[in-house]
């Protein structure tokens, strides 16, 4: 009886290296160790990530050292790995930079980014400000001295931005300490207009799509946010700037290279290859990046000396399928063709 063919297609061959990584093997282990950490420091610069990245710190410069009668916010609410987190890591680090090459000590405090989990009240919000900020009694207190707080560190510690992340699940009401006193906040994104209120900080939400349908169901937060940024899919089809993509790719094969990840700069200029990449990642430049890197580790676990189509193959498979990025493999042929 003939085995039923693979509904993905016929995979690549390995032209290097092992099919499958033997991770009993210490050597294994190491490398791919080394090779995990290298490719964590990648950082390829993307023209539109960069456009984010001067707007928000152009917001933050114009709130800089004054008290406006009214901060406004901005607001980004994008795909899952469409490179929003590390976007904003970038403003970071990119302020840090600009204090190092002024011969300042930079400020690690100078932007407050937190994360939000599904469970999110205000009182938890303002609690992961604080802990970022080092508060030692972070879990203490009232909503309204925690605001009190984030308020009195600010100055103190010259925090000039807070960027809240993954700020979709301000979706779910929540009901503040003053319930004893009858008051409610229907909803936290009410309690962040009122932080923008008060003036504290420059802020900026962060979120997946479902963030949108967050920002618009307070029509007097959305208001203040401004227009979004925005970093869409480029796609090569469809989008005449998909070159930025393209410049992408190959920027990253050669980082994979000077990094140490892999001995031979991989070829991901080939026609099929580069529109293959593109095609997993939806145009995504957070995604491209997240799937190359999982190549590399996955080249390098099985001891092969680049990124192979087989490894593209085999991470779209286990990986970016499993993700719902997409439900078919661009590196396989289909049955039947050489």
């Amino acid at each position: 009886m003939a085995s039923e063919k693979d509904p993905l297609g016929r995979m690549p061959r390995p032209l290097t290296g092992r099919f499958q990584a033997d991770y009993a093997d210490k050597a294994v282990q190491d490398r791919v160790a080394n090779v995990t950490i290298a490719v964590d420091g990648i950082w390829v610069t993307h023209r539109p990530q960069e456009a984010i990245v001067g707007r928000v710190l152009t917001y933050r410069l114009g709130n800089l050292g004054r008290v406006p009668k009214t901060m406004d916010g901005l607001c980004m609410g994008q795909q899952s790995q469409s490179a929003k987190s590390s976007t904003m890591e970038r403003v970071k680090q990119t302020l840090m930079q600009e204090a190092i090459d002024a011969g300042e000590e930079p400020n690690p405090f100078q932007t407050i980014i937190v994360g939000l989990d599904q469970k999110t009240s205000l009182k938890s919000v303002m609690q992961d400000v604080l802990i970022e900020m080092k508060d030692p009694d972070w879990d203490y207190g009232t909503e309204k001295q925690l605001k009190q707080r984030i308020k009195n560190f600010v100055p103190l510690l010259g925090v000039e931005l807070i960027i809240i992340d993954e700020c979709q699940h301000l979706g779910k009401g929540t009901k503040s300490d003053d319930d004893k006193a009858g008051v409610v906040f229907s909803d936290v994104t009410d309690a962040l207009k009122r932080l923008l209120d008060l003036k504290i900080a420059p802020i900026v939400l962060v979120g997946n799509e479902d963030a949108a349908v967050v920002f618009k169901r307070n029509q007097q937060l959305r208001v203040r946010l401004g227009l979004p940024l925005e970093l869409p899919a480029l796609r090569t089809a469809l989008d005449p700037e998909a070159i930025l993509l393209r410049d992408f790719i190959t920027a990253f094969a050669t980082q994979l290279k000077t990094s140490g990840a892999v001995a031979v700069e991989p070829n991901f200029t080939h026609e099929t290859i580069l529109d293959g990449i593109i095609e997993v990642a939806g145009g995504y430049v957070g995604r491209i990046a997240r799937f190359l890197k999982n190549a590399a580790i996955h080249a390098s676990a099985r001891d092969a000396v680049t990124v192979e189509p087989y490894d593209l193959s085999c991470v779209t498979r286990g990986y970016a399928i499993d993700s719902k990025w997409i439900t078919t493999d661009p590196f396989s042929k289909p049955h039947g063709k050489r």
